[in-house]
């Protein structure tokens, strides 16, 4: 919780996931950090085969999806990391708004479970889109490009 004595300002004692080690600071502003990460986001729908996607970077995003908010902590949300060149090019092949995969060298997607839900299950959409904007946010800041494809 942001105290109104450091407005802007993380509180010390607060570790935020991922940011520390990949930006090389001790201490964040987080407004600054933040807005970066945001205005640096972009949809890539062209990729480079030759710039694989890591084991730990794949499991830092899906850890940074798996911390966004859902409606009572139900997280409606499965999530399937695709690193296979025969997965990628078949995605692409049937996902009309996912041709991008045919490049990619990684791929999550996010499966909605909404009877985890208690009625009425209609929240499921926003928890998941938090999850993908955390997913999005955290390969900004390793670097990656990313594109959210909907179904």
């Amino acid at each position: 919780m942001f105290r109104a004595e450091n407005p802007g300002k993380a509180p010390p004692d607060l570790v935020f996931f991922g940011f520390r080690a990949i930006l090389g600071v001790s201490k964040l502003d987080w407004g600054t950090v933040m807005g970066e990460l945001i205005e640096n986001r972009r949809s890539i729908r062209k990729f480079r085969a030759d710039v694989p996607v890591s084991r730990e970077q794949l499991d830092q995003m899906l850890e940074a999806a798996m911390l966004a908010p859902s409606a009572c902590n139900t997280r409606p949300w499965e999530f399937i990391a695709v690193t296979k060149r025969e997965t990628l090019d078949a995605i692409a092949g049937i996902h009309p708004y996912a041709k991008m995969c045919a490049t990619a060298t990684a791929a999550i997607i996010i499966v909605a479970i909404p009877q985890t839900q208690p009625l009425p299950a209609d929240f499921y959409p926003q928890d998941c889109g938090a999850a993908t904007q955390n997913i999005l946010l955290e390969a900004v800041s390793m670097g990656l490009g990313t594109c959210w494809c909907g179904v």
